[in-house]
């Protein structure tokens, strides 16, 4: 097994963190009540942040380079939250919706005598819905459970997991118990509401149903765990997410991710990290903090990320404009955007490369016009018209800090529905290009759509963060293409996804005892993850101790890809080809 120095949680940072003095029961609060509003910061903003606010925020981070903060949101309106840095505000994810393990040649490795690799030492950890942990799926044969831990961050009690604030822990012993219990939620009240977590776990770990025709990529790997808190209701507002919708927070995942960090240190076991999670807000380059954290842990030894790319594919929710390339251009780029009947808000987001500077005015369905907004290094401005209720919000920052690009986030509230153009104004003009995006598919109503959109550059995000793997959708019955497939290049035309791993009708446990089929490239991500599992669960047989890293498991997934002749490797649909374990295996031994 690996020692402490080899998976070291400072691998997410590179700072050491202070974190402020105050009760648990008053930064329990803070996170969970909508009186508060979370701010992810770098310790160079915590001044700012301080002097913005009179009471000194209760704080908590990881350790090293982000902190996160909970300032009392009393009398703060919609422009006082957009006036602080876009990074700092945590942005809202989504879920990502033959056997499976038969297409990707697990089951193979499986069976193989020499290898019979089923994720044997490796924890698979989940950050999702929870998981519906008596289902024989995460059984052994003796009935005990095949979870390590989970921590449901909804359930707040005195088992809050060390260096954390809020949630619960629920640990291997606490989960038997409930097992042997004539009433197990009376033990472990933690559920999955939802079934999208304990489908991922089961796809990617799921112990053997021979009679029901089912395994998971890793049915010997054990389990973990984080179902996240829903995210509260003034950032759902702000970003105009309806009521009943997924939505998850960016600091809440963060958080996540150094549990499972911290669960592999404890029990020294390797971990692989699966998020099927994801979200258009952001420059599709994976740089927000979310995307620093992940790429940082892909470098680690002993760890392994994989990242769903999202299904948005044919959502038409992305848009690709350009300039002429004529220094000085004055002209603008026309865009149509499509609002649905009783569509009661959503937000736009316009990103641009350096040198380039844009700026917008906005026509409404009516052809009443707002003039041209001037770009300001930041700026928010608050748009009426005098024909039309709707209300939009117009922040610009020429320098996103974070990444170094141009962010104009246009907020749409109470929209007209109709076509209403965004005038779009380039000057200081090199390529021209830009980029828009609306919200995922489950955070904006069916028919608001741009009329004009781009199928490429639709991975959602994080998935665009260059170390880990990315992985897009295909049909492993027909080999056929999944159309919901987010597809790349990233917007800096960084080669992702990295492959394509089954997403259509793949079967997995359902919230009772039994199983269900599902679409969306979480299931490749969760099948990929149960693969990585049994890669790194080799590398602890075949060396003694990890050795491989997410960067070492990602290329040695991409040279075993499967390939058909006279189609061009990479492409922007599957990458370099579609997910074949036992051909990686082949490659590796031959090396």
């Amino acid at each position: 097994m690996p020692e402490r120095d080899q998976i070291d949680r400072n691998i997410l940072t590179d700072k050491p963190l202070t974190i402020q003095e105050s009760t648990m029961d008053e930064c329990r609060n803070r996170i969970l009540s909508d009186d508060y509003a979370d701010f992810i910061i770098e310790f160079s903003d915590y001044p700012g942040i301080a002097e913005k606010n009179h009471e000194l925020p209760c704080e908590q981070g990881l350790p090293g380079r982000f902190s996160f903060v909970h300032v009392p949101r009393e009398g703060m309106t919609i422009m006082d939250l957009l006036s602080y840095k876009y990074y700092s505000i945590p942005k809202l994810y989504g879920l990502m919706q033959v056997t499976a393990s038969d297409a990707a040649n697990a089951t193979k490795l499986q069976n193989q005598p020499s290898l019979t690799l089923k994720g044997q030492g490796v924890i698979v950890g989940f950050i999702d819905t929870g998981i519906n942990y008596q289902h024989k799926a995460f059984r052994y044969t003796t009935g005990e459970t095949r979870i390590d831990a989970i921590w449901d961050q909804t359930i707040q009690s005195d088992k809050v997991p060390s260096g954390f604030y809020y949630g619960t822990e629920y640990l291997k012993a606490d989960i038997d118990e409930a097992l042997r219990s004539d009433d197990p939620y009376s033990i472990v009240p933690s559920r999955d509401d939802n079934g999208h977590g304990t489908f991922m776990a089961g796809v990617a770990a799921g112990s053997q149903d021979i009679q029901n025709d089912f395994i998971g990529a890793a049915p010997e790997a054990t389990i973990a765990m984080v179902k996240l808190k829903p995210a509260k209701s003034y950032l759902r507002d702000l970003f105009l997410i309806n009521e009943g919708t997924q939505a998850y927070q960016e600091n809440d995942i963060m958080l996540a991710i150094d549990y499972l960090v911290g669960l592999g240190i404890r029990l020294k076991k390797p971990v692989v990290i699966m998020l099927g999670a994801g979200t258009n807000q952001g420059n599709h380059t994976g740089r927000s903090p979310l995307g620093y954290v992940l790429n940082n842990l892909s470098t680690a030894v002993g760890f392994g990320v994989v990242i769903a790319g999202g299904n948005e594919g044919n959502k038409r929710h992305h848009y690709h404009g350009t300039f002429l390339s004529d220094i000085g251009y004055t002209g603008y780029n026309e865009v149509e955007i499509n609002v649905g009947k009783n569509e009661n808000g959503f937000t736009v987001e316009l990103w641009g490369n350096a040198p380039e500077i844009f700026s917008v005015s906005i026509v409404s369905p009516t052809g009443e016009t707002y003039p041209r907004i001037p770009a300001e290094l930041e700026r928010v401005e608050e748009v009426h018209f005098l024909f039309d209720p709707t209300v939009i919000y117009v922040s610009y920052e020429i320098v996103e800090v974070r990444t170094g690009d141009q962010l104009i986030l246009m907020n749409f509230r109470n929209p007209s529905e109709g076509i209403w153009r965004v005038r779009v104004y380039g000057s200081n003009v090199n390529t021209g290009n830009f980029h828009m995006w609306l919200p995922i598919e489950t955070f904006v109503n069916d028919d608001t759509v741009f009329m004009d959109p781009n199928p490429y550059t639709t991975l959602t995000e994080p998935s665009n963060a260059f170390y880990p793997i990315t992985v897009s959708g295909y049909n492993s019955v027909t080999s056929g293409a999944f159309p919901e497939s987010g597809r790349g290049f990233a917007m800096d035309n960084s080669i992702k996804p990295n492959f394509a791993a089954p997403a259509m009708d793949v079967l997995g446990p359902n919230l009772r005892d039994g199983y269900t089929v599902r679409n969306g490239t979480s299931i490749a991500a969760a099948i990929t993850a149960g693969c990585t599992a049994q890669f790194i669960g080799w590398d602890i047989v075949h060396n003694g101790k990890p050795t491989m890293s997410t960067i070492d498991a990602k290329n040695y997934w991409i040279r075993g890809a499967r390939r058909v002749a006279g189609t061009v490797y990479p492409n922007r649909e599957v990458g370099f080809g579609t997910l074949d374990a036992f051909n990686a295996f082949e490659v590796l031994l031959q090396r």
